[in-house]
This record gives C-alpha cells, sequence and structure tokens, in this order.
C-alpha cells in the first residue's frame, strides 16, 4: 500500500477543500505540458489562482501535492472500473472487455496528469509504490474478472491477465499520441486485438 500524502491540513469546510480541488487540477495541467521537474509550487499557485501562503496552509512541498493528485486518481479510476468490473453478467466477456478499455481509455485522455505521473519516472518512491499499487489493483480485477467467466487453469489465467492489461496500458499510450483523426480507429484497432487474444486463449484451452 502506497504512503498517504503528509498533507498539512486537511480542509474540513467546503472553501478549502474547493481550494485543495484547484491546487491539484493547476499541478495535474502544469506537469501534463511542462514535466513534473520542472513545475514549482510557486507556478501552482499561480495556476490555481491562490496564494503560496495559501498553497502551504496545505502542502509543505511539490512532491506531497503530487502524492495527493496520485491518492485521487487512484480513488477514482479504481472507483469508476471497479463500476465495469461489476458490470451486468448478460454481456458477452468480448463486450464486458470492450468496455473496460473504453473505461480507461476516457479516463487516460480526460485526466491530463495521469500520464506523465503513472507512465514517466521521477525517482519518487512513494510514487512509483503509487503507480505499482494501481497496476497490481487493475490484475487483481481482471484476474477476478477470468476466474468468474472463464475456467481456465489458474497459471494459464494469471499470465494472460498479464499480457492483456499490457497490452492495453501500452497502446493506450499510443493513441494518445497518435493523430486526433486516427484516435478512434486505433481505439477499434485495440479492442479487436483484446478480441482476438481473448479468443485465442480460449480456443488454446479448449474453450472456444
Amino acid at each position: 500500500m502506497a504512503e498517504k500524502s503528509a498533507m498539512r491540513r486537511v480542509p474540513q469546510r467546503k472553501r478549502g477543500q474547493e481550494r485543495v480541488k484547484k491546487i491539484l487540477d493547476a499541478t495535474a495541467r502544469l506537469i501534463a505540458e511542462h514535466g513534473y521537474e520542472s513545475v514549482t509550487t510557486n507556478q501552482i499557485a499561480t495556476e490555481a489562482q491562490t496564494s503560496i501562503g495559501s498553497l502551504y496552509q496545505f502542502f509543505p512541498n511539490k512532491d506531497v501535492i503530487l502524492m495527493a493528485l496520485s491518492e485521487r486518481y487512484l480513488s477514482e479510476l479504481r472507483a469508476i472500473m471497479g463500476e465495469q468490473f461489476r458490470a451486468d453478467e448478460q454481456m458477452t466477456p468480448f463486450e464486458q472487455c470492450d468496455r473496460l478499455i473504453d473505461t480507461f481509455h476516457d479516463f487516460y485522455m480526460n485526466n491530463p496528469g495521469f500520464k506523465p505521473m503513472f507512465y514517466g519516472s521521477y525517482g519518487l518512491d512513494s510514487l512509483t509504490s503509487a503507480g505499482e499499487e494501481f497496476y497490481q489493483d487493475i490484475v487483481e480485477q481482471f484476474d477476478a474478472l477470468f476466474a468468474r467467466r472463464f475456467h481456465l487453469p489458474e497459471d494459464g489465467r494469471i499470465i494472460a491477465v498479464l499480457v492483456l492489461v499490457s497490452i492495453v496500458k501500452t497502446q493506450v499510450t499510443m493513441i494518445d499520441e497518435a493523430d486526433e483523426n486516427l484516435r478512434p480507429a486505433l481505439l477499434n484497432e485495440l479492442k479487436a486485438v483484446s478480441r482476438a487474444y481473448i479468443k485465442s486463449l480460449l480456443e488454446r484451452h479448449g474453450l472456444g
């Protein structure tokens, strides 16, 4: 479990909560545009339209802001992915896989600070731990889904899950970096590749 960010003060009132949200939103925008290393707390305060003193009321330094943003991403993504993992069992496994890919892709594209935080490396042990925790959490949820929907041997199942999660993680990054006009087609291709892999997996185990 990743360590929680050591905020100086957790806001209890709505005004303070809104200020913290603005600080985290500003941090996400800045690291997406400039990279984590070059962003300063002064820049974050300016982007958040708050004073540096107000920022330091809640956060002692930039690393703690980053960890708070990491915790927010982890919480939000777990919630929305969890909803999809518990989706209607009337869907076929292929339809459920498509929906999971859409969910992760939408989150990735709608949260510009997510990519540099979880795909980049800043030598920050707590952030690395948070990224690993997120990845393991997704693997475990996919494994539970596969265990529920397919009668695969346990060893073969976990290997398949690791391969599928790695494909999605890598290809979502490629889609983001592609020409905007190509992204819908590339997302469909990612779904097709994932479907083909699952179909091949079932056939190899005599379940197709």
